[in-house]
């Protein structure tokens, strides 16, 4: 049996088969169907899940047939709310307790016959930002603090208030241009290195900085699989600046990087490492900004994602719910100059009756140990 299908745990077994709730219950012959479950989240929201089924099933009365083709049977049409649960044990009661790892509608269903005979079907949903996705528009938003831009967005797509407090710079007119809901919004929050998630039905956006979904540790040969983890200057600059021009005062605005909130991790960052390389430094002229404050957030958004990519990790893990993006990932194992807290950036959670539960990462870091010590 593969290690990843059953782990010996105090002497118990850890179930790693996922489970689909609809509508607060769990069909038995729905989940006794699966085959495959991969739900991938990344940054800027709308993730996705994509669930393999086996399509032949004994119906009482028929015999053997397809196994959704019957109305009591058909619980996972077009648009209908779901959710994905995977087991993680609770330390405390040694048991295994479901997770929401995934939420949102089912956008697609798939019907596949193989040449054996044998019928599955695919069922494919996108968590709630799906509707952001599906409305492009051309617009001007009047001058107004972003955070009741992004509320106006919000109250569009019938979804609660976000928490928004941090954005209540205001801002000069912006223009959506040809452009969907979401990217209009993901464009907005890079400006102001925020992410945005969705979790219980409800936008989640805060500074990328002060995310922080949970402390997962892993050790490389036990809880980590696999990794790679790569400490690459190329796209390290020394210094970052952007000049502008603020029409309304008639005057030029210059501005360079001042934040120092980098995340998670300790040790020498990526500009450190340059000595040798000559001056390096990036700067954005003309930028799209006609205010100091607007100008300073956007030289610090910039300079903070390239800053956080100076470390990156390729990991696949131990199936575990916990790792989500914006979980700190303490990876140890892997040396003293790798060994640190990482932010993940991307994941994917796969169930498949021959693999078992794993879960792949992105994830990066702003600092190196570079020197071994003695």
């Amino acid at each position: 049996m593969d290690a990843r299908k059953a782990t010996a745990m105090s002497g118990s077994v850890t179930n790693t088969r996922p489970t689909i709730d609809v509508a607060d219950e769990q069909p038995e012959m729905l989940n006794a169907l699966i085959r495959e479950v991969t739900v991938c989240e990344a940054q800027g929201g709308l993730a996705r899940v994509e669930i393999r089924f086996d399509n032949t099933a004994e119906h009482d009365g028929v015999g053997i047939d397809f196994a959704f083709e019957y109305s009591d049977t058909d619980v996972l049409r077009l648009g209908t709310e779901l959710r994905v649960l995977f087991p993680a044990r609770d330390p405390e009661t040694n048991e295994d307790t479901p997770r929401e790892v995934f939420a949102g509608r089912v956008s697609a269903i798939e019907f596949v016959g193989a040449a054996n005979g044998n019928a599955e079907m695919v069922v494919m949903a996108e968590d709630h930002l799906m509707p952001w996705r599906m409305r492009r528009r051309t617009r001007a938003l009047e001058g107004k603090p972003l955070k009741d831009v992004i509320k106006d967005l919000a109250k569009d797509a019938k979804m609660p208030d976000p928490i928004l407090d941090f954005l209540s710079n205001e801002v000069v007119t912006r223009h959506q241009v040809d452009e969907t809901d979401l990217s209009f919004l993901r464009r907005l929050l890079s400006d102001w290195d925020a992410d945005v998630q969705v979790g219980d039905g409800k936008l989640t956006i805060a500074p990328r900085a002060d995310i922080e979904r949970g402390v997962v540790p892993l050790s490389y040969g036990s809880t980590l699989e696999q990794v790679r983890i790569v400490a690459d200057v190329a796209h390290q600059r020394g210094r970052y600046s952007l000049s502008a021009y603020d029409h309304i005062q008639g005057s030029p605005i210059l501005a360079e990087m001042a934040t120092s909130a980098l995340g998670p991790g300790e040790g020498r960052k990526g500009p450190e490492y340059l000595e040798g390389f000559g001056a390096t430094m990036f700067h954005q002229s003309a930028a799209p900004v006609t205010t100091e404050d607007e100008a300073q957030a956007l030289i610090d958004a910039y300079g903070a994602r390239q800053s956080r990519r100076f470390v990156t990790a390729h990991g696949v893990a131990r199936g575990n719910p916990e790792i989500r993006v914006g979980t700190h990932l303490e990876i140890d194992g892997v040396g003293g100059r790798f060994s640190n807290i990482y932010y993940a950036t991307s994941t994917r959670h796969h169930y498949g009756r021959s693999t078992g539960y794993i879960t792949e990462f992105e994830a990066e870091c702003a600092f190196f140990k570079g020197e071994i010590a003695a």
